[in-house]
């Protein structure tokens, strides 16, 4: 009986061993289909890091297209700045200039109203001057006149008497 008590122990163990090596094998493939997943996985992980990464490498070339093009916007900013400062200072000296043609034209009209006043005297001057002149200048033409013909007499008579002289010494 011994004997069979040692084989019904041999042959549990047996199955003990046979059902453990199942088990052992069948937990060994679910490992193995485990590890195979997990491969899967990292491949799948791996491949979507390498697209990650390739995204991140496109954003940060448009980063450096963004901030190029906001250096070259900040430039023309700069230049814009630039030439409204200068257009203010144009502006400025236009003022001025405007400023001092103005000055200056009211010195003209000031100037034009005086020689207004000139004229308006010299007008009265003249008119005077036609007045108070004239009929001198006609008497003294007058008195002109009567002195020439009364010369034009004289000499007439002094050639005469010259005549008469000369004949007389001849």
């Amino acid at each position: 009986m011994e004997n069979e008590k040692f084989q019904n122990l041999v042959l549990k163990q047996l199955k003990i061993l046979t059902d453990g090596q199942e088990r052992l094998e069948f937990g060994q493939k679910a490992l193995g289909d485990r590890q195979e997943a997990l491969e899967s996985g990292q491949r799948a992980l791996e491949t979507r890091q390498e697209a990650l990464e390739f995204g991140q490498k496109a954003l940060e070339t448009r980063q450096e297209a963004l901030e190029s093009g906001q250096r070259a916007l900040e430039t023309r900013q700069e230049a814009l700045e630039f030439g409204q400062k200068a257009l203010g200072d144009r502006q400025e000296a236009l003022e001025s200039g405007q400023r001092a043609l103005e000055t200056r034209q009211e010195a003209l009209e000031f100037g034009q109203k005086d020689l207004r006043e000139d004229v308006k005297e010299l007008k009265s001057r003249f008119i005077r001057f036609e007045n108070d002149i004239i009929p001198k200048v006609n008497i003294l033409l007058n008195g002109w006149k009567q002195n020439s013909e009364k010369l034009e007499r004289i000499d007439e008579q002094v050639s005469k008497h010259e005549e008469f002289i000369l004949k007389r010494i001849k």
